[in-house]
């Protein structure tokens, strides 16, 4: 019969201990390697994710700043080609006015001699219908004058004989407003006392 073992001996129980220790400490140190492992991986992914999303920032700013130059360049263009555009039509229309002076000065310079000559003989026109009314005035100056001073006459005529009339209406006017002018100081005078007496009333 195999021989039943006795019971352990106290340097196998100690290695056993130690041993079970050391696969409890390798099993803790494990445990933390994959805790900052992963702690890491974690980390290191954030960072690379980060880069890509800084990346990708980046190049999107980049595409929107080509974009926005590329329509600043455009709208620069444009509005080169439309002050270029505007330049020749002012150009043109300028030349279109200095044609038109100029065909209207040669025109007027063409026409000149007989435009001279039509002024001319409307100034003499009016020369001699002035000289003509002229000479009719002084050939009825005396008439005129004298149914001018007869018209004088008659309105001195008219005047005096108005004057009667007149002064009449002139001091029945006057008569009038110092009529009622005498009211106006009657009525005021008797204010004037019935304002006194109140007073007077109050006062005692």
């Amino acid at each position: 019969m195999p021989r039943h073992p006795g019971p352990p001996s106290r340097n196998r129980v100690e290695s056993h201990t130690s041993r079970r220790n050391d696969q409890h400490e390798v099993a803790r140190r494990l445990e933390e390697a994959s805790a900052e492992t992963l702690a890491e991986r974690r980390r290191t992914r954030g960072e690379r994710v980060f880069a890509l999303l800084q990346r990708q920032t980046d190049r999107r700013i980049q595409v929107l700043h080509r974009r926005m130059r590329r329509r600043c360049e455009s709208m620069e263009q444009d509005m080169e080609t439309r002050r270029s555009q505007i330049d020749e039509r002012w150009r043109k229309y300028q030349q279109r006015v200095n044609c038109e002076v100029e065909k209207q000065l040669r025109r007027y310079e063409a026409r000149r001699p007989e435009i001279e000559e039509q002024l001319n003989q409307i100034q003499q026109r009016v020369n001699r219908r002035l000289q003509k009314y002229q000479e009719d005035y002084e050939a009825r100056r005396p008439e005129m004058e004298e149914r001018l001073r007869q018209s004088w006459l008659q309105l001195d005529g008219w005047l005096e004989a108005q004057r009667p009339h007149v002064e009449e209406t002139i001091r029945r006017r006057e008569e009038k407003l110092d009529h009622w002018i005498e009211v106006q100081n009657d009525r005021f005078d008797a204010l004037e006392e019935e304002e006194t007496i109140r007073f007077e009333e109050e006062e005692s």
